[in-house]
């Protein structure tokens, strides 16, 4: 059987990948060596038995300011950057058939397409040797140029930007990426593929596009306390529990935040791909009261016990604990004398307590009001 044959029969299928064979991949094996977090779907082609895909694809939902300012442009109209899919990583194995690629990108394409995606973007970097072969072989057209910043480490590697805060950057000029376009919808197919001029964008801006808090997942610990710090600017009596007794002068601000707060942070967590339940119950600590009735996160690790989970509640002092932020294991906080006895977990969708929902709303968009300087909406 011929390679290309291989795609018509059922010894190929498409299926989702999991985040932590996908770190492995985008850490590992892709060129750029840095795990996209914030990927929206990352789907891999997967020979029927086999667990592991030999070709990959992330995708994430445009959060990049030059990336969405570009898109418009070339289509001289106004776009919800909520409704452009970026094709973030894409990698084959060197034993994978020929036009791996361009078939898991139009399978892809479906999905997004059923998920009501406009238009899909990504880019190629011809000063590394990309050819855009696969991307060109399933119509993505060319329509903008954007410019590279190359760093480079103490040892002189190559590194991205995401992977080094303490890389140089080079002091010579390079080519820059091309960043191709496919349209997912009809009203755009006709104005898609007949693009003119490719759009020069100035300055490779990497503002994120809302006023959502970035998740880092390389200094987690760090990232929940600047969420706390901001948090704390934003917090009002319009996101606190209605049924909380708050006294300004004598209470710690995170009183009554809970609830709302552990809601924002298990959206932002699922968005990075990680399994949280939201859990409610009692909080008993040692030589200090308890907080009741109160609401925290649980990380789940992937194959492990429960004990192995990470309880993350960044709320922790309102009832007078030293320490604003825990995030620990399990079998951490036991050894603490910290007893966190949950009566009810759910996943984050499933947080259905009406008041809660309605307080998440206000608080997203006091962050997104806070933020509107820096973030376009």
């Amino acid at each position: 059987m011929e390679e290309r044959d291989l795609f018509k029969t059922d010894a190929i299928r498409v299926a989702p990948v999991h985040w932590d064979q996908a770190r492995i991949i985008e850490d590992q094996l892709h060129y750029m060596q840095n795990y996209r977090s914030t990927a929206k779907r990352r789907l891999g082609l997967f020979y029927k038995w086999d667990t592991w895909p030999f070709c990959y694809t992330s995708v994430a939902v445009c959060d990049r300011e030059y990336q969405h300012k570009a898109v418009c442009k070339a289509l001289g109209v106004e776009i919800s950057p909520r409704s452009i899919a970026i094709l973030s990583r894409i990698y084959a194995s060197s034993l994978a058939p020929r036009n791996s690629i361009s078939f898991l990108v139009s399978k892809t394409m479906r999905i997004l397409q059923e998920e009501g995606f406009l238009i899909y973007v990504t880019a190629s970097n011809p000063f590394l040797g990309f050819s855009a072969t696969s991307i060109a072989a399933c119509n993505f057209v060319p329509f903008a140029s954007s410019p590279v910043a190359y760093r480079y480490d103490k040892i002189g590697s190559y590194t991205t930007r995401r992977n080094s805060s303490d890389a140089t950057e080079a002091k010579w000029s390079a080519p820059g990426n091309f960043l191709f376009m496919k349209s997912l919808a009809k009203p755009f197919a006709e104005q898609v593929r007949t693009l003119g001029d490719i759009v020069s964008v100035e300055k490779d801006s990497h503002d994120s596009v809302d006023g959502e808090f970035p998740i880092d997942p390389n200094d987690f610990q760090r990232t929940l306390l600047d969420l706390r710090v901001s948090l704390e600017g934003i917090w009002d009596e319009n996101t606190r529990y209605h049924k909380t007794n708050y006294d300004p002068v004598s209470d710690p601000i995170s009183k009554g935040q809970c609830g709302v707060t552990s809601a924002y942070l298990a959206r932002l967590l699922k968005r990075e791909g990680q399994e949280v339940l939201f859990c409610e119950g009692d909080v008993h600590f040692p030589d200090q009261a308890p907080i009741l009735q109160h609401c925290w996160l649980r990380l789940v690790t992937p194959g492990g016990r429960k004990s192995d989970d990470i309880v993350i509640d960044i709320t922790a002092d309102q009832s007078g604990y030293h320490e604003k932020v825990i995030c620990e294991t399990q079998n951490s906080l036991v050894e603490m004398g910290i007893r966190y006895e949950e009566q009810y977990c759910v996943g984050h969708s499933e947080v259905g307590v009406e008041h809660v929902k309605n307080r998440l709303k206000i608080l997203q968009n006091a962050i997104k009001k806070k933020h509107k300087d820096r973030f376009l909406n």
